[in-house]
């Protein structure tokens, strides 16, 4: 899921920025949010079906894995073919620098925070109110939220540019993972959403950018890099914070110690000088 999400992305930015048009970018994470919402409906929609033979979580995987095919088959259909080109030169050894080390030890670091409340959120809802229209409700507002994130930052970025917006998404989502155990049920839950699913897109958009302009050189490497980084997180985050749950008997310092996490991201990126970075 990891590599998929950040491998195609970079190959859209690369599209998008080939063509100097920032719409693809923002459509293209935008598509992210919208499956969320989606797939909120759809597991919603499928609990209302009488019980059969077959396990429902089962029925919910099988009948995502049939919706993407058709995504899938739907995207095969409208990619334009690509125009033949010659052989690519080799990219140069990534130079590293303080602020690029920063930047991917900030970037693994958010795949933890963030993944932690992405997986257990709908946990969270289903132990508050055991019904699965605020379980569908909690995923449909995140799902929505980070549909419409790029368009919403896209004023803070002019303001304060790509650096800065990606250190305040990553404060701003710190404060929604703590808001998911420390606001009263059910507020907790759908506000916690929708400050994920509002950050944790531009988090993910912008540190891109980001990667590519402090290795310009060499932005297929910095990818690949960021891309292990990120993957690492998603898989140190879940078991961590599933070994903090089953210790403590609830989320709550499971989801804290994520937001604690993401402030040390943010932490991590200023240090290291990446908000010097300057729009092009």
């Amino acid at each position: 899921s990891a590599f998929a999400m950040i491998f195609t992305s970079g190959i859209v930015l690369s599209i998008g920025l080939s063509n100097g048009d920032p719409r693809v970018q923002r459509a293209h994470f935008s598509g992210v949010g919208c499956g969320i919402a989606v797939s909120a409906v759809l597991v919603y929609v499928l609990s209302l079906v009488p019980p059969t033979a077959i396990s429902p979580w089962r029925i919910d995987w099988l009948a995502g894995g049939l919706l993407g095919a058709v995504g899938l088959a739907a995207v095969a259909l409208l990619l334009p073919r690509p125009a033949a080109q010659a052989g690519s030169r080799r990219e140069p050894s990534i130079r590293w620098t303080r602020p690029l080390v920063a930047l991917t030890a900030s970037y693994g670091l958010f795949g933890i925070g963030y993944v932690v409340t992405a997986t257990f959120i709908v946990a969270i809802a289903r132990a508050g109110a055991h019904d699965p229209l605020l379980e569908c409700l909690t995923w449909l507002v995140t799902g929505a939220a980070a549909a419409i994130s790029l368009f919403a930052w896209r004023p803070v970025e002019r303001r304060l540019g790509v650096a800065a917006t990606y250190l305040a998404a990553l404060l701003l989502e710190a404060v929604g993972v703590a808001a998911t155990v420390v606001l009263p049920f059910p507020a907790s839950a759908l506000i916690g959403g929708a400050l994920l699913g509002f950050t944790f897109m531009i988090v993910t958009a912008y540190g891109l950018q980001l990667g590519r302009r402090l290795a310009s050189d060499s932005p297929r490497q910095v990818l690949a890099l960021m891309t292990a980084a990120f993957g690492v997180g998603q898989i140190v985050g879940p078991l961590g914070a599933g070994v903090l749950a089953a210790q403590t008997g609830s989320y709550v310092l499971p989801s804290l110690v994520a937001a604690g996490v993401l402030l040390i991201a943010a932490v991590t990126v200023v240090a290291g000088g990446a908000l010097s970075i300057k729009s092009p």
